[in-house]
């Protein structure tokens, strides 16, 4: 589906202050988790549009949300509110979730499964898988990641690779309309990350610079305009985000909802030149989503700013903005430390410095706060 893009976080070199603290709901149960028998920990969270997905500290993936064409990953297409294990041994280093799931295995293989429209799960078909399937090639990948209609992976040799839907020029050069099997990014384009999402890719050089393709950039990688060099980078639908080595957040693209986070709101170039976040805070990781942005700064304390239509900001109530959007870094509304989050379209997680899984926003996976307005546990 278009529209949408997974949830990831990208975290530069600075130093993350963290203390461990407790407040928030509780998790029900054994942790909320159906099927196991202990609270887990974790060490990824990735928020995206129908579903998301948790990755535990022993590399398990564990979905919930919407399982359109099985995108949970559990072998059903049965829709689930807590968190289940992904089927098979597979152990994951990294995931990324959209409208369908891939990830990248402990020995560098991709998987992907959902929905294959326009062959974005790269097996070489159309057709859609319930469980984890191989990707259809031997390159080797260190992550993947994920836009409405396709998917791309970064290569061990620092090579972009993309497959599934190419009719807005996302796959980078490639001359047909889809391919169900990767393909090299045209332009010899070296990166340092990538990210996908809606109808378009960018990848970050060796030089701190953004290039991007697909929609409104065009079918080959070109930068993005006036941008300092950034350590790492983040991108939603229609907007994105860079951090530079001295911590310093600078965003691009549409503005509505003040989702760059600069005091202002109102329409703004797709394609446009990055302003500077307004604020003094210096961040160590950064996560652009659907409609709003949240980050973690260097003393650990977690941040969002842009649209709060269901709580997704995660800085209310108690006496702070409920449901109203932020033009500037907003404090989530807790006393935990952070060590990513993953903004999504309607929903936002984090793990603490405690290896903790929190949820914000519609569809959080905890029974006992579905929709919060605040960060609950998993």
């Amino acid at each position: 589906m278009t529209g949408r893009r997974p949830g990831r976080a990208v975290t530069i070199g600075l130093p993350v202050v963290l203390v461990a603290c407790l407040d928030g709901i509780a998790p029900t149960g054994t942790g909320g988790f159906a099927g196991d028998a202990a609270v887990l920990t974790y060490d990824a969270a990735f928020a995206g549009s129908g579903h998301h997905c948790l990755l535990s500290h022993g590399s398990r993936a564990r979905c919930w949300g919407s399982n359109s064409g099985g995108a949970l990953g559990d072998g059903s297409t049965q829709r689930r509110d807590q968190p289940g294990r992904v089927e098979g041994s597979h152990l994951f280093a990294t995931l990324a979730v959209d409208a369908h799931s891939c990830g990248v295995t402990t020995n560098e293989v991709a998987f992907c499964w959902g929905g294959n429209v326009n062959g974005r799960l790269g097996d070489g078909t159309l057709q859609s898988r319930r469980i984890p399937t191989q990707v259809a090639t031997d390159v080797r990948f260190r992550s993947v990641t994920l836009g409405g209609l396709h998917t791309c992976a970064l290569a061990l040799d620092d090579t972009v690779y993309c497959w599934g839907d190419n009719q807005s020029g996302q796959l980078g050069g490639f001359a047909g309309d889809i391919s169900p099997v990767p393909v090299p990014v045209a332009g010899g384009l070296r990166a340092t990350a990538i990210e996908a999402a809606g109808r378009h890719t960018c990848g970050l050089d060796e030089q701190g610079t953004v290039l991007c393709w697909g929609g409104p950039w065009g079918s080959l990688p070109r930068p993005v305009g006036d941008a300092p060099a950034f350590e790492g980078f983040s991108i939603g639908d229609d907007h994105g985000c860079g951090l530079t080595a001295e911590g310093e957040a600078w965003c691009w693209g549409a503005n509505h909802d003040g989702r760059l986070g600069n005091g202002t709101t109102g329409p703004t170039p797709f394609d446009g030149s990055p302003v500077r976040v307004a604020t003094d805070l210096r961040f160590a990781a950064i996560s652009a989503g659907f409609e709003h942005t949240c980050a973690v700064a260097t003393d650990g304390r977690g941040y969002c700013w842009g649209s709060d239509e269901v709580g997704q900001l995660g800085d209310g109530p108690a006496g702070g903005p409920d449901d109203v959007s932020a033009t500037t870094p907003s404090p989530l509304r807790t006393d935990r430390f952070w060590q990513s989050v993953s903004a999504g379209q309607f929903l936002t997680c984090g793990v603490t410095d405690r290896f903790e899984a929190f949820c914000w926003g519609f569809g959080t996976g905890n029974p006992a706060a579905p929709n919060s307005d605040r960060p609950v546990q998993l």
